[in-house]
C-alpha cells in the first residue's frame, strides 16, 4: 500500500488520518470496517529509531482515554508522563505489551504510537499531520463514526455497552461548555431503560463530553462503567456528591456520583480543563434532570 492509497481510503474513513509531510512511511496497512473496526497502521523511521503508529476511532470507552497504556484493559493505568503535543495532550508510558508508547487524541483520531526510544515518540507525534483533511468531520458524530454504536458483533463488555444501544440524532438543544448534543444512545430492554448517554461535542469532536446516566435499580450485568481510585493516571477530588478524577487539572476526566436509583457519570476528553466542569456544572445537573424526566 502507498501513501496515495491512503488518500482514497480517507474518503470513507470514520477518522482522520494523521501522516507526516516530509518523513517517508513504510509498512502501511489499513484494515477497512467489517469483522471490527477500522485501523490505519503504519512504520515511520526517526532519527535512526523505528516506530510504529496506529490510529482508529476510539468508541468503547470515554473519548480520549489513553487505553493503551494500561497492562490489561480492565487493569490500571502505567505511570504516565504527560506533556503537551502539536495534536493536544499526549500521554507517555508502557502499553499493554510493555512497550514504550504514547497516547495522544486529535478531533476523533485515537493516535497510538510504540517504539524502543521514549524520548522521541513526542517528536514523532509532532510531525503527524491530517494530511488528506475533509470538512466533513466538522459535523461527523460519535453515532455515525462509531463501529460498536451500528455493529453487534462486540468481544467482550466495554464493546457490549455500546452495541446494545439505540444511537440516534439528538433532539435536546442544551449546552455544555459550547459543546453541542451530537448523539443520544439509548439501552432498553424488558420494559426498562437501562441506561442513556448524551454525547456533546465541538466542532470536528474537539471537546466531548459525555452524560452517562444509568438506573441502578433495573441494571444489567455490567450496566455501567465503575470508577476505581487507583491507578497512575488521576487525580481524585470529591465533588457534588460524588467523586471527580482528572489529570493535572484537566482532560481526560470522569465525574461519577450515585443516588439511590441513577449512577451519573460524566465524562470529558483531554483538551478540557477542570474548571470548565466546575463553571458549566449547573448545565450538567440540569442535563442529567432532563434525561431521567424525559427517558426513565
Amino acid at each position: 500500500m502507498e501513501l496515495d492509497d491512503l488518500k482514497n481510503l480517507q474518503k470513507n474513513s470514520p477518522f482522520l488520518f494523521y501522516l507526516p509531510r516530509e518523513y517517508e512511511i513504510h509498512d502501511i496497512s489499513y484494515r477497512d470496517e467489517g469483522d471490527k473496526w477500522s485501523t490505519l497502521r503504519f512504520f515511520i523511521d526517526f532519527k535512526g529509531n523505528n516506530f510504529r503508529v496506529k490510529e482508529f476511532f476510539l468508541d468503547w470507552f470515554y473519548t480520549s482515554f489513553p487505553k493503551n497504556l494500561m497492562s490489561s484493559f480492565v487493569e490500571s493505568y502505567s505511570p504516565v508522563e504527560i506533556e503537551e503535543s502539536i495534536n493536544g495532550k499526549i500521554f507517555i508510558g508502557l502499553d499493554y505489551k510493555g512497550m514504550n508508547a504514547s497516547s495522544c487524541y486529535a478531533m476523533g483520531t485515537q493516535i497510538e504510537i510504540e517504539g524502543d526510544s521514549p524520548s522521541y515518540l513526542k517528536d514523532v507525534n509532532n510531525i503527524l499531520y491530517p494530511l488528506f483533511f475533509e470538512e466533513r468531520f466538522r459535523n461527523y458524530p460519535f453515532h455515525k463514526r462509531s463501529f460498536f454504536a451500528r455493529n453487534s458483533r462486540t468481544s467482550w463488555f466495554e464493546e457490549d455497552r455500546i452495541a446494545r444501544m439505540k444511537w440516534q440524532p439528538p433532539e435536546e438543544d442544551f449546552l455544555i461548555n459550547n459543546s453541542r448534543p451530537s448523539s443520544l444512545g439509548m439501552h432498553e430492554s424488558g420494559g426498562y431503560v437501562h441506561e442513556v448517554i448524551m454525547i456533546f461535542s465541538e466542532d470536528f469532536l474537539r471537546k466531548v463530553f459525555w452524560v452517562d446516566v444509568a438506573s441502578t435499580v433495573n441494571s444489567m450485568p455490567n450496566g455501567y462503567y465503575t470508577l476505581r481510585k487507583a491507578g497512575n493516571l488521576f487525580t481524585f477530588n470529591d465533588f457534588a456528591g460524588g467523586t471527580i478524577a482528572h489529570v493535572n487539572n484537566g482532560g481526560p476526566g470522569i465525574w461519577q456520583a450515585f443516588t439511590s436509583k441513577y449512577v451519573f457519570t460524566v465524562s470529558f476528553s483531554s483538551d478540557v480543563f477542570l474548571q470548565d466542569i466546575y463553571d458549566s456544572f449547573e448545565d450538567i445537573v440540569q442535563i442529567i434532570e432532563h434525561i431521567i424526566t424525559k427517558y426513565f
